[in-house]
């Protein structure tokens, strides 16, 4: 993290030595044993399954259609057809078996491989004067926070939510400036298709202009996205990424929110009073691959590889899934605390009782109920682990909407969770 210290220069915050950034499985991973390989085998096939049960129950209508269709088709084209279609059945769902065991196969060599350590991309933090609407005042101060070509700006440095949201890569935004002394004294930012200017001045209006103006021309000749999408109203308030952006951004650590929904995902936000109902945990290994950690009634404690999101519409199941970053120095020992967590948590089974709910702190869980996890309870207890959530709370006393910012009930140790990121699928 880099503050905004001076017009001639910034200074990072967490120095970094490249040379400590090693893959965490060249250190030390310890080799998968045949049952550890056959947990990840399951664990992957239960979180493909699960999710098609429920995508089916979605499209339950068109299937229903589209079979009535085919009854129609087989009274008038006779027996041959129908035995036709039988064998042709069974030809695609062992082609479709094969596929699925040579891609569990080749995930079970990337999950050994161990998680990933990479260098923090670089940020920025500091104060800015914001020119303002109110007709009081013209100019205000505000917190500033840049990272992953995203301006996000605060009321101040508690950072609880940020009322402003600039996303460069997802938006065409056009900047502009006056100088003083060849130094920029006051900037805006403008997006294209959209009336809204925002305006900045201040004693540090020349490092915020080029930290800006270079991630704008940086972007523009190696764009991730094929276009920018058009602003729609109040577009700089909704924390919206894409999902390459996402892609690009997660590390091992970071959460998932997720609004579900079935009529039994709104009953239960109901109760926990949040907006969400699952939570889940990211788990990035050395090639790049992105896995998701979670805790389901259908089938326990488990793992899924995010592409299966896009590439099977496991979308569909949510309202919305939320992206949060956790802000830490990712340290080998702390890849290898998530590691190990998660080899030693792999299949086991779901579980959300009364006895759970009432138990206050950690020490009296009884030896019966530790084999067990509901989703929130895995995601607290993965940080505990860690040392990163230091409380005697029982991690059966968090909830998804614990993990979200619109409650304060998690409180990290030298960490942070960012603001909430809207990831958008259909664009």
């Amino acid at each position: 993290m880099y503050k905004i210290q001076s017009a001639i220069s910034s200074v990072q915050e967490d120095s970094f030595n490249n040379t400590n950034f090693k893959h965490a499985s060249s250190i030390e991973i310890g080799n998968h044993k045949p049952q550890d390989q056959n947990l990840l085998r399951m664990s992957l096939m239960a979180s493909v399954n699960v999710r098609q049960m429920q995508m089916q129950q979605i499209n339950q209508q068109a299937v229903q259609t589209q079979e009535i269709i085919e009854e129609v088709q087989v009274d008038f084209e006779g027996m041959q057809n129908i035995d036709y279609r039988l064998a042709q059945s069974v030809i695609t769902q062992n082609a479709e078996s094969e596929t699925i065991e040579a891609d569990i196969a080749q995930q079970s060599k990337i999950l050994q491989s161990g998680l990933l350590q990479c260098k923090q991309p670089d940020s920025y933090s500091g104060w800015i004067q914001k020119k303002s609407k109110s007709l009081f005042s013209s100019y205000k101060n505000k917190f500033c926070v840049f990272h992953d070509g995203i301006l996000c700006i605060y009321e101040n440095e508690e950072r609880k939510r940020a009322n402003v949201v600039l996303n460069f890569h997802l938006f065409n935004f056009k900047y502009f400036s006056n100088k003083q002394n060849n130094i920029v004294t006051e900037f805006g930012l403008k997006c294209e298709d959209n009336e809204n200017v925002f305006q900045f001045k201040g004693q540090y209006a020349n490092d915020w202009f080029y930290v800006i103006k270079n991630c704008i021309d940086t972007y523009r000749l190696q764009p991730k996205l094929q276009y920018y999408i058009r602003p729609f109203e109040d577009y700089y308030k909704k924390r919206l990424i894409h999902n390459q952006q996402f892609l690009e951004m997660a590390q091992t650590g970071d959460i998932l929110l997720f609004q579900g929904k079935h009529i039994s995902c709104k009953a239960q936000r109901m109760v926990t009073r949040s907006q969400y109902d699952h939570v889940a945990m990211i788990l990035k290994y050395t090639n790049g691959s992105i896995y998701v950690l979670e805790a389901t009634g259908t089938f326990g404690v488990g793992i899924f590889e995010w592409k299966h999101m896009i590439g099977k519409q496991w979308y569909e199941l949510y309202n919305k899934v939320v992206y949060r970053q956790l802000e830490i120095q990712r340290t080998t020992d702390f890849l290898l605390k998530i590691e190990q967590f998660t080899k030693d948590n792999l299949g086991k089974a779901y579980s959300l009782t009364v006895k759970k709910l009432i138990t206050d702190k950690s020490v009296m869980i009884a030896s019966s109920e530790k084999n067990t996890y509901f989703c929130s309870q895995l995601i607290a207890q993965a940080y505990k682990k860690t040392g990163i959530l230091q409380t005697e709370l029982s991690a059966t006393q968090f909830w998804p909407g614990s993990f979200s910012n619109e409650k304060q009930d998690l409180i990290l140790t030298n960490a942070k969770l960012s603001d909430e990121y809207l990831i958008g699928f259909n664009m």
